[in-house]
């Protein structure tokens, strides 16, 4: 159920290196290493026939936890393996995740405009059940946009506060400054957008056409021209072309070249691993080498003031603390959200 990025979360995106933003947010438990990360090709050959089981149409508590609790074990281990970074940044373990986003994903069955809860989260378990190679592809489109397969509506008015997509009756909740969001009309295809800031319809992303102009076009699929067009989060545009993003060795050209959660090795012009950054050092988005390098688990990413994309490591602020909204990561512990000044828990009791 994400809230639609911030500026720098959607620029990190551009990138191929964002964290999903969502109400899923959850508790820091256990060590970035407790879990080993799961490889890309057990990913690939995983079942989710398990989700096409979810309990038939009802609203009870227990069959909305069932629902909730598929979902989220299909959806963690394949976060795990697809980027693993933000995923040790933001859980640390898959046990972790499975366990906070059930949490999360039930609780939010009682915020002001979901509807149909039950039956949407079974139409999204079905449509991740019917995809039976779960891959990579399929997670990063899920999650970071591009062709959606769960398209969550409710029933809060454009302009009302939400603080996920999932109330909202376009399906997009824009995020804001207090560190809420707001209920908005995604842009359609063909019209004029602002890049990084803009939201345009599911399916399509803002990209540079003629003349310089930007519009929301529909993502193309690989080897598609690319020149006007924007390539789906797997791929990169190279020579005109969408190409898939080499894996670990893969030869590269720059961060845009690699997989989400790898680098680009300025020594080898290979496809490389992320190394967190560790507490004290520099963290951030680096615009110059278009690098990204989050932080170890529990730390965040802490900028002097609400404009910088860089900063310095620091353990995450705790409840009720003073806190900056910018452009970086949140920088409250992973089950609270900076509103309006101090970390608080995320969700509409505290989106108002």
């Amino acid at each position: 159920m994400d809230m639609r990025s911030r500026p720098f979360v959607s620029a990190l995106a551009a990138l191929g290196l964002t964290t999903f933003v969502g109400c899923g947010s959850v508790a820091d438990g256990g060590a970035a290493d407790a879990t080993p990360t799961p490889s890309v090709d057990a990913l690939d050959a995983s079942d989710t026939s398990s989700l096409a089981d979810t309990p038939p149409d009802s609203a009870s508590s227990a069959e909305t936890e069932s629902a909730c609790r598929a979902n989220a074990t299909v959806i963690c281990p394949a976060w795990h393996a697809c980027d693993p970074m933000s995923f040790e940044d933001v859980y640390g373990t898959d046990e972790t995740c499975i366990t906070s986003r059930t949490e999360h994903c039930v609780d939010a069955a009682g915020w002001p405009g979901i509807r149909d809860y039950a039956g949407q989260l079974r139409a999204c378990n079905e449509a991740l059940a019917a995809d039976t190679r779960f891959s990579c592809s399929s997670f990063y489109r899920y999650h970071y946009g591009g062709s959606p397969v769960c398209p969550f509506t409710g029933a809060l008015a454009k302009d009302e506060v939400c603080a996920s997509s999932w109330q909202c009756a376009s399906g997009h909740c824009a995020y804001q400054p207090t560190g809420c969001g707001k209920c908005v009309d995604p842009l359609a295809v063909g019209d004029s957008c602002v890049e990084l800031t803009s939201i345009c319809a599911d399916g399509s992303s803002c990209a540079r056409g003629y003349a310089g102009k930007t519009t929301c076009a529909t993502y193309v699929d690989e080897g598609a021209d690319c020149t006007r067009k924007p390539c789906h989060w797997e791929q990169s545009c190279v020579s005109g072309k969408c190409v898939a993003r080499p894996k670990v060795g893969g030869a590269c050209s720059d961060e845009l070249s690699c997989l989400p959660s790898l680098a680009c090795s300025p020594t080898t012009s290979t496809c490389t691993a992320r190394t967190p950054a560790v507490p004290g050092a520099a963290c951030g988005f680096d615009s110059g080498a278009s690098t990204l390098r989050n932080c170890q688990h529990g730390y965040r990413c802490i900028a002097a003031d609400s404009t910088a994309t860089s900063g310095t490591c620091a353990i995450a602020k705790k409840l009720a603390e003073a806190c900056t909204n910018g452009p970086l990561e949140d920088a409250c512990e992973a089950d609270l959200r900076c509103i309006a000044g101090k970390c608080a828990p995320f969700g509409a009791s505290s989106c108002k």
